[in-house]
């Protein structure tokens, strides 16, 4: 939107005016500088009153660290049980390698992907998600598109799938080899 202002300060707003169905923020901005002490300071507000929730789940590790501990996005509609492994994961190690294993997915479909199709839209049909075409301004996929992005992601699978303790739906959907049951 163009619009950048600290959100403690539309908090304090919303609190000072007393408005009831102000209920947080859900953060998508957080690689702006000073968005995460910004985002801490909002889920400190008044002992967390309000809600403040991350919509960047790569960033997940670093807003959970910030006192967030609410997530919504896109990646969750295919990687799911990868994002609740990071979620649940008390062994800071292990989390870290799951959280990069969850962004290196991430570029898989953003490297492979032309820009001017929905990769997050054909991941999810990818997985198994029957979700439909993409409307426009975004082009259907090509075979070929929809060949490379499956391709790209059993490597993906292959490298990272292992570290899952339940292994990841996506590459049980893709028919990667590599399956931990």
């Amino acid at each position: 939107t163009g619009v950048e202002f600290e959100m403690i300060d539309l908090v304090k707003e919303m609190d000072r005016r007393g408005v009831e169905n102000f209920a947080g923020v859900k953060y998508t901005g957080l690689y702006e500088t000073r968005a995460f002490p910004d985002a801490m300071r909002c889920a400190a507000y008044k002992g967390g009153k309000y809600d403040i929730l991350s919509g960047r789940e790569e960033l997940m590790i670093e807003s959970l660290a910030a006192g967030i501990e609410g997530f919504i996005g896109s990646q969750f509609n295919y990687g799911g049980d990868i994002y609740n492994a990071i979620y649940s994961e008390t062994d800071s190690t292990k989390r870290n390698a799951l959280q990069l294993a969850s962004i290196e997915l991430l570029y898989v479909w953003l490297e492979n992907v032309p820009s001017t199709i929905d990769g997050n839209k054909l991941m999810v049909n990818l997985a198994g998600v029957p979700i439909g075409p993409a409307r426009l301004p975004m082009l259907p996929p090509s075979d070929e598109d929809i060949a490379t992005l499956k391709t790209a992601v059993q490597g993906w699978c292959g490298e990272y799938a292992g570290i899952f303790d339940n292994g990841v739906a996506i590459c049980r959907a893709v028919g990667s080899a590599v399956v931990v049951e």
